[in-house]
């Protein structure tokens, strides 16, 4: 009965009370939350840090429209299960802008900004989807190659229980094959040998062992190229130090990715890895007593040449 008595005043009340609330929802949509604020605050207390030597280094930028942090966690935890990768979290928000065909170069620059000040070897960005809260719109922008960006203005991640699901890490593990064959193609392709290049191939074999030994949930091709990388990689550290011990690692490594790399699913792949192994095979074959690991080596090179024909 008050209220009827003040009709003004409870009007006056409701207004304010709804006003306050609409302020409350618009503002949060503007004004960074606490979290990213303390996040802006952590990261500018952190100089460019050195590259790691014993895993491979992501940055995680802060969602668009992630209001209040919420969806970063959840990617966040995402690579919790993974072994082999340092995690930085960046304040960053590298957002969709432009007109559909130009948002990928200026989103890929944006990208690279931050992969140069944390020296990372890749960048996770993206957005929160607000009209459908149970997908996420994720990115994987490597340093060189075109990581995912070029798949797409969006790029959809269904989560489930607010929990990434496997196409996720189904993407995460090929890039992260992908990144390791570049790390070491430069390396073991050129002829300059000197020790900045040993640092950076044995840096690279301790980061895809790790990967290799604690992932067991990387299977099949992306596995076998991990796989390939390490014996490249090996291979030419057995090659420049005559190491048995590593060009035997190497080999092994070869005959783990050839379970996967078939000449029936990858053919070329498959005669690639024939050939690496063949290499592998005549360098143990040169330094050891006997014949057997040349006649393997030349076992290996036939093999590749079914696929490498001169046709």
């Amino acid at each position: 009965m008050e209220l009827l008595k003040e009709p003004a005043a409870w009007i006056a009340t409701l207004f304010a009370t709804v006003l306050a609330a609409w302020l409350k929802g618009f503002l949060n949509e503007l004004l960074p939350s606490r979290e990213r604020v303390w996040l802006v605050i952590k990261n500018s207390f952190k100089t460019k840090l050195p590259r790691p030597e014993d895993r491979f280094r992501f940055v995680l930028c802060w969602l668009e429209g992630d209001t209040n942090g919420h969806g970063t966690k959840i990617v966040e935890k995402g690579f919790a299960t993974i072994r082999g990768i340092e995690l930085i979290r960046s304040a960053r928000i590298v957002a969709k802008s432009g007109a559909a065909n130009e948002w990928e170069p200026a989103m890929r620059e944006s990208a690279f900004e931050v992969l140069d000040k944390w020296n990372a070897d890749m960048a996770v960005v993206g957005s929160v989807n607000k009209s459908d809260k149970k997908t996420l719109s994720l990115w994987f922008v490597p340093r060189e190659g075109d990581g995912t960006l070029s798949r797409g203005f969006r790029q959809p991640y269904v989560l489930e229980d607010e929990v990434l699901q496997g196409k996720f890490y189904e993407d995460l593990h090929v890039q992260l094959a992908a990144e390791a064959l570049r790390a070491v193609a430069p390396l073991a392709d050129t002829e300059v040998r000197g020790q900045i290049l040993k640092k950076g191939l044995n840096d690279t074999v301790g980061k895809l062992t790790i990967l290799l030994d604690e992932n067991k949930d990387i299977k099949g091709e992306r596995r076998a190229a991990l796989n390939l990388a390490l014996g490249n990689a090996l291979v030419t550290l057995g090659e420049r130090d005559s190491d048995l011990e590593r060009l035997k690692r190497a080999v092994d490594a070869y005959k783990e990715a050839l379970k996967e790399y078939t000449r029936e699913r990858t053919p070329l792949q498959w005669a690639a890895t024939q050939n690496n192994l063949g290499n592998a095979l005549g360098t143990l074959g040169e330094r050891e007593s006997g014949p057997e690991r040349l006649e393997q080596a030349v076992h290996a090179y036939t093999e590749a040449l079914k696929e490498y024909t001169r046709e």
